[in-house]
């Protein structure tokens, strides 16, 4: 049981691990016995998640009524699981989290700081709509004027009382926006308001407003996710920290080009990652089938490369993306680099996660995890006539707000630092 509750450990606030069962005799009394003896011993909630039911695993009488039976998939959930107490059981390895700040090239800045404005007339327009659109539908279904807008462009997924999602189209969206801001087909565009009306919720302006909207939105987050100052503070790190190293990214292009970087000890995987012929490790030829054609690693042989040359010390510098974010075990990475995005807090932990998992064969490691960011900045957007001084504008990075919200429940604060060199020297 030792080596389950090990071998479960996800994140914070919950462990979970899927398990199929190899006892002919399936989950039979003596070890339905142990796992829920076991788990009564921690204050957490534990439940076993078996063909949609969820089952409560500190119950013996629960788990035998499920009759779980040899080759049946589980799922082992458990929440509220105390970090500290993790780390001390050695459930996990100890860890250290920092925020490094990266600070963004000055066209960039200018990029970023435009985008933002366009982004910002946009909900300005908007302001509050949502919480009309909201009533329409008599429950919550946009967060925000934000939510709302990319709606209006894409449509949005809508969950019923039982669950259950209903795609509602872009068009209809549209429609309900434009009625509730007073805008209908037999509007009268002659006086000064109907024309105001109609130019900001006929249902085709607010079409291509959103399209617009999308397209800023997008072009602001590319520059966060893929720029050079992380490109290289990723390298700086690795040339300091030189460990087996998982970093994970938000564009293919930012994984790619770094591995590209270290071409003999990394590897890239990712979801978009195509076949690629064979190279002969020796001559560098590429190596042949017996009819004479080159032979190619798919997908799934890609994957299996990367984990087990991570594992057996042929990589130790791995790129991916997002489909590593779960389902990986390599207890001897040391160094989590996230490189910043717009991902989710269960996301995050997941990811940073990929470290934390302890290792038999190092006991005492601490994994180093660093998240980077850009971070707020100002630049410079005219001259005072008057007095010829500059005037700034200071610029909210959107990069740093959702590093934010993703720490926002960590049990275990990070710090904040602006140089590597407070890490490493």
């Amino acid at each position: 049981m030792d080596f389950i509750i090990k071998g479960i450990w996800r994140n914070i606030k919950m462990l979970n691990k899927k398990f199929t069962i190899i006892s002919a005799e399936g989950l039979h009394l003596r070890t339905a016995g142990i796992l829920a003896n076991e788990l009564c011993k921690y204050d957490c909630d534990s439940e076993i998640l078996y063909k949609g039911d969820m089952i409560n695993a500190k119950s013996l009488l629960n788990i035998m009524a499920a009759c779980i039976k040899c080759g049946d998939e589980i799922e082992l959930q458990c929440n509220g699981i105390d970090e500290k107490e993790a780390i001390e059981n050695k459930w996990i390895s100890d860890f250290v989290e920092y925020n490094l700040a990266v600070e963004l090239s000055d066209d960039d800045k200018f990029k970023y700081a435009k985008y933002t404005n366009l982004i910002h007339e946009t909900l300005d327009i908007f302001k509050g709509v949502y919480k009309g659109v909201n009533s329409v539908f008599h429950k919550n279904v946009f967060d925000s004027d934000f939510d709302l807008i990319i709606a209006c462009f894409a449509g949005k997924y809508i969950k019923d009382t039982n669950g259950f999602r209903t795609f509602v189209k872009s068009t209809i969206i549209r429609k309900i926006v434009a009625e509730c801001q007073g805008w209908n087909a037999d509007l009268d565009v002659s006086s000064d308001y109907g024309k105001k009306i109609n130019l900001y919720w006929n249902p085709d302006n607010i079409y291509e407003r959103a399209k617009t909207f999308k397209q800023n939105v997008s072009n602001r987050n590319n520059i966060l996710i893929f720029n050079r100052p992380k490109i290289e503070a990723v390298m700086d790190i690795l040339k300091a920290n030189p460990v087996p190293t998982i970093c994970f990214n938000e564009s293919v292009e930012m994984a790619e080009e770094l591995a590209n970087y270290y071409p003999k000890n990394s590897i890239a995987y990712h979801n978009n990652i195509e076949s690629r012929y064979m190279y002969d490790s020796k001559t560098g030829d590429i190596i042949r089938t017996k009819s004479g054609e080159p032979k190619k690693i798919g997908k799934t042989t890609l994957k299996k490369m990367a984990i087990e040359g991570m594992r057996d010390g042929t990589y130790n510098k791995l790129f991916t993306v997002k489909s590593l974010n779960e389902g990986l075990t390599i207890e001897n990475i040391e160094q989590v680099i996230t490189t910043g995005g717009s991902c989710n807090t269960q996301t995050h932990e997941n990811r940073i996660a990929r470290g934390k998992t302890f290792d038999y064969a190092n006991p005492n490691k601490v994994c180093v995890i660093i998240n980077l960011y850009i971070d707020d900045f100002t630049i410079k957007i005219g001259v005072n006539q008057e007095d010829n001084t500059d005037i700034l504008k200071d610029v909210k990075s959107r990069d740093k707000q959702k590093l934010i919200e993703r720490q926002s429940t960590t049990v275990q604060t990070p710090i904040w630092i602006s140089s590597i060199s407070e890490i490493f020297y």
